[in-house]
Order: structure tokens, then C-alpha cells, then sequence
């Protein structure tokens, strides 16, 4: 994975400041479009929300619905992987009757991943109940960046309908990491930076109040695998209003030296 680097800095150029939240790939939600299982397509959505305290409970639903008939589909089982920072989480089965799997997830600071719930004998796949919801527990979702789910599906219409080689699919989902920076300016006082990143660590952040400009570096993988369904890399640089030296009519931008629109 490579360091890509960002740059902004003040020039009359024309800015266009959002109104409401700008949304990119993987905020909240992702769909895994027109899977095709054993001649029927289906689509698979992830849910999880942007936004976490450092522990508690959070929750990830998934959906499978049939895309013909837009009703959810019936006894599926996924196999579930969950990966962040090139590492896995958990790999687990998991089996809903009526197609939406929710999972509750205790977040905790230590400790080791652990599922409760209930598990069928054909699978082992982990299922719930409306008094005994699936529920995973340990140091999961402490951090923010991309989390990547590849899921598999291996049954459909009946529990025991076992579906081989259906392939692998991805989804992608964000959790925002907020993160400040303390800078001098020109007459050498301290300013407060915060950046929101939508993907992953910022690190090497600087202020140069002679140029005006903000640098700053994240990994981030440019394969096509990656690149093929990603329409934003959203990261935000925030600064103080009262902050004169990059008070401007305007902004542009900088990604590893392309500009940016």
C-alpha cells in the first residue's frame, strides 16, 4: 500500500463550499449489485454507521434481496469476512430466514473477538433470535479507516441448499477518524488543524504559512481491484475561522501532484 500526498493551499481558483455532508465510497452504506446465484440475482447491502464512540454498541446490518422481485431472498447463509488495515477480524458463517442479518457488536479496548448466539448444525452458521440477537464482542471497530467485508453466499431458499464456488464479493464501509494538529503560523502562535478521514491514518501533517499550504500523507491503495468501485476519497481539512493567513476566496488542491478539481 502506498503513501499518497495530499496538498492545499490558497490561489484564486474557484471553491465550491457544500451546503450538507459530501458522501463518498463506503459512508454508511454498500451494495454488492446483481450477484448471480445459481441463475438468480441477488444484491447484497452492508450497513454500519460513520460515527463511533471508542467503546459500546454498535450494529452491522446486511441485506440480501432478490433483485427481480425486490423482496428479500430466504434462507441465506453468509460467509462473512471483516478486514481492516490488511487484517482479519473474523470469518464466520452467519444464516438469517428472512434475509436481513443484524449483528450486534460490543466494542470493547482489549481482549479477543468472541460471537454469541446460536449456530445450526449444518454450518455452524451463527443465527438469532428477536431475545438473543447475534452479537460479537472484543477490540473491533476501534479505529477509523476502511473496513472491507467479503462476503460469500452459501445457501439460498433452504437452510440446506448448500451453494458451492458462488465467488467472493467486497464491500467497503468508513469509519471516520478525526484527528488534530497543532501548527505555528507566520508569527510563530499555535493553530489548531482537525482532518476527518473517510479511509485511513494521516500522518505527516504539516503547515507552511510562507507558501499557505497544508500537506499531508494517508495510505492508500491504487490497484484497479481497489480503484474500480471508489467515485470519492474524501478527507477534510478543518481550521479555525479567525485563522487570517488561510482566510481566501478560494482553495485548490493536490493528490501525489494531480490536481484536483
Amino acid at each position: 500500500m502506498s503513501f499518497t500526498k495530499f496538498v492545499i493551499f490558497v490561489l484564486a481558483v474557484s471553491l465550491l463550499f457544500p451546503t450538507s455532508s459530501v458522501y463518498g465510497h463506503g459512508l454508511g452504506i454498500d451494495t454488492i449489485s446483481s450477484i448471480d446465484v445459481k441463475g438468480k440475482k441477488i444484491s447484497i447491502s452492508v450497513e454500519l454507521p460513520m460515527f463511533f464512540e471508542q467503546t459500546g454498541e454498535k450494529q452491522i446490518t446486511i441485506t440480501a434481496t432478490e433483485d427481480e422481485t425486490k423482496e428479500n431472498a430466504k434462507n441465506v447463509t453468509f460467509l462473512i469476512g471483516l478486514f481492516h488495515e490488511n487484517k482479519m477480524i473474523f470469518r464466520n458463517y452467519f444464516f438469517t430466514s428472512d434475509g436481513v442479518l443484524p449483528i450486534k457488536v460490543n466494542s470493547t479496548q482489549e481482549g479477543e473477538i468472541t460471537i454469541h448466539g446460536e449456530q445450526d448444525s449444518l454450518l455452524g452458521a451463527w443465527h438469532g433470535t428477536e431475545y438473543n440477537p447475534i452479537m460479537i464482542s472484543g477490540p473491533i471497530f476501534n479505529s477509523g479507516g476502511l473496513y472491507n467485508f467479503e462476503i460469500e453466499v452459501r445457501t439460498i431458499d433452504e437452510p440446506t441448499n448448500i451453494i458451492e464456488n458462488s465467488g467472493v464479493y467486497n464491500a467497503d464501509l468508513t469509519i471516520v477518524d478525526s484527528t488534530e494538529f497543532l501548527q505555528k503560523d507566520a508569527q510563530n502562535q499555535d493553530v489548531q488543524f482537525k482532518i476527518k478521514s473517510y479511509f485511513d491514518n494521516i500522518s505527516n501533517f504539516e503547515y507552511d504559512p510562507i507558501a499557505q499550504q497544508v500537506i499531508f500523507e494517508m495510505p492508500f491503495d491504487w490497484s484497479e481491484k481497489q480503484m474500480s468501485h471508489i467515485p470519492v476519497v474524501h478527507e477534510e481539512v478543518h481550521f479555525p475561522k479567525n485563522f487570517a493567513e488561510f482566510l481566501s476566496p478560494s482553495y485548490t488542491g493536490k493528490a501525489n501532484g494531480i490536481d484536483l478539481f
